[in-house]
C-alpha cells in the first residue's frame, strides 16, 4: 500500500469513528428527522449562509403547500422557526404582529409577495432585508420542507435549505387543519349577489391584486382601459401545473362562437358590455397552449350593448382547458367560469378622482 493510499485510509477510519462519511452533506439532506429536529436543522443551515457581519433584517412568512393553502403545519413551522433563528443571534428578526399589521396596511396577501415590486414595497414599508419562506410537499410517511431566504429588494435567492421530517400523529394532524387566508378587500364568486353556476371551493377570487385563480390557472387582471368608447381589458395567464394546458373560449371568441355571448363585462349599474375581439385565447381553433409557469397576455375588447355607463365592471367569462399527465391517456378536460369583480378603468391606478370623470363623460 502506498504512502498515500494509507494517508486515505487513516482519513476514511478516522470519519467513520467520528459516526461520520465523505458525503456527509447528502446524508444530512436526505435524513428523516423528527418535527422539531427538522426545524432546528433549516435554522442552521440558513443561518450559517447568512455572513456573521451582516445584521440581516427577516421577516418569515407563511410556509403553503404547493397548492398554495397554508395547513396549521406550515404555521407552526412559521412560528418555530422566528424563535430559532432569533436564537443564532446575527439575524434581526421582524414580529409576526408587526407583518401582519403591515400587510394590512399596504392591502396586499402574503400569497401576493411572489410579486418583486409588492415584496420590495414590503421590504422598504417595515424595514426587513430580507423574507424566508417556504413550501411543504407531503408524501407517503413523511413531509419534505424547502426554505428559501430571498433579498427584498433584488429578489435574488440568499439561502435556502431542505429537510425531510417524519409524519408522525402530530404532524398529520397539524397538516388536516387549513388556515383559510382572508384576502383585506372582497373575495367573491358572486356578480351582483347572484352564485357563480358550478363554483369550487378552490376557484375563489383574490384580492391584493385582482385575480381568478383554481388549481390550474391563474388569470390576472392587468389594466381596464376606455378606448374610443370601448373598453380594453387585459388579462394575463399564468399555467400553474406542470403540464402544457390547451386553453380555449367557451362559447365566445371570434374562432368560436357568433353571438359570443359567455364572455362580457358586467357594470355596477346593470349595464352589459358584449365581447367585440381578443388578441389570443378567443382567436384560435382548437385553443392556444399555456406553457407550464409561463405567462400569456391576452386583451379583450367590449363594446357597450346600449349606453356606455358604469364605474366598476366585474368580468365573466368561459374556458375549456385540456392536458395530459402522459402521453398514453386520453385528454381530461375540464369547463372553468371565471369572474372578476371590483375592475376600475384605470386599474389598477385609478380612483375616485377618476370615477367621477367617467360618470361624467357617460352623461354627456
Amino acid at each position: 500500500m502506498s504512502r498515500n493510499d494509507k494517508g486515505f485510509f487513516i482519513l476514511l477510519c478516522s470519519l467513520l469513528l467520528a459516526g461520520l462519511s465523505p458525503m456527509d452533506g447528502e446524508v444530512r439532506a436526505s435524513q428523516e428527522w423528527s418535527l422539531d429536529r427538522g426545524l432546528d436543522e433549516i435554522s442552521g443551515r440558513i443561518a450559517e449562509q447568512v455572513p456573521r457581519n451582516s445584521r440581516l433584517t427577516v421577516a418569515v412568512v407563511d410556509f403553503r403547500t404547493l397548492r398554495g393553502e397554508v395547513p396549521a403545519l406550515g404555521r407552526y413551522v412559521t412560528e418555530a422557526l422566528i424563535g430559532k433563528l432569533f436564537k443564532h443571534g446575527h439575524l434581526r428578526i421582524i414580529e409576526r404582529v408587526q407583518l401582519e399589521r403591515a400587510l394590512k396596511e399596504l392591502q396586499v396577501n402574503q400569497s401576493d409577495l411572489f410579486d418583486p415590486a409588492t415584496t420590495k414595497k414590503l421590504g422598504r414599508y417595515i424595514g426587513a432585508d430580507a423574507i424566508l419562506s417556504g413550501n411543504l410537499t407531503l408524501f407517503e410517511s413523511t413531509v419534505e420542507i424547502h426554505a428559501r431566504l430571498f433579498s427584498t429588494e433584488r429578489g435574488e435567492v440568499l439561502a435556502t435549505s431542505v429537510v425531510t421530517i417524519l409524519r408522525d400523529d402530530r404532524v398529520n394532524q397539524l397538516w388536516k387543519e387549513m388556515i383559510p387566508e382572508k384576502p383585506f378587500i372582497g373575495k367573491s364568486l358572486s356578480v351582483d349577489g347572484i352564485e357563480a353556476p358550478g363554483s369550487k371551493p378552490s376557484q375563489q377570487v383574490q384580492r391584493g391584486g385582482l385575480y381568478f385563480e383554481n388549481d390550474l390557472l391563474r388569470i390576472e387582471v392587468k389594466s381596464l382601459a376606455n378606448i374610443r368608447g370601448n373598453l380594453v381589458l387585459e388579462l394575463l395567464y399564468e399555467n400553474r401545473t406542470d403540464q402544457t394546458l390547451r386553453l380555449a373560449s367557451s362559447g365566445w371568441g371570434r374562432a368560436y362562437a357568433a353571438d359570443h355571448k359567455e364572455t362580457y363585462l358586467l357594470g355596477d349599474t346593470g349595464e352589459k358590455w358584449l365581447f367585440k375581439d381578443d388578441t389570443q385565447v378567443g382567436n384560435h381553433y382548437g385553443g392556444i397552449d399555456l406553457i407550464p409557469h409561463r405567462g400569456l397576455l391576452n386583451r379583450i375588447t367590449f363594446m357597450p350593448e346600449e349606453k356606455e355607463t358604469g364605474v366598476e365592471f366585474s368580468y365573466v367569462g368561459k374556458y375549456g382547458v385540456r392536458w395530459k399527465n402522459n402521453p398514453r391517456e386520453p385528454y381530461r378536460h375540464e369547463e372553468v367560469e371565471v369572474i372578476i369583480p371590483n375592475i376600475r378603468p384605470g386599474f389598477p391606478d385609478s380612483g375616485e378622482k377618476e370615477n367621477e370623470n367617467l360618470r361624467s363623460r357617460w352623461k354627456r
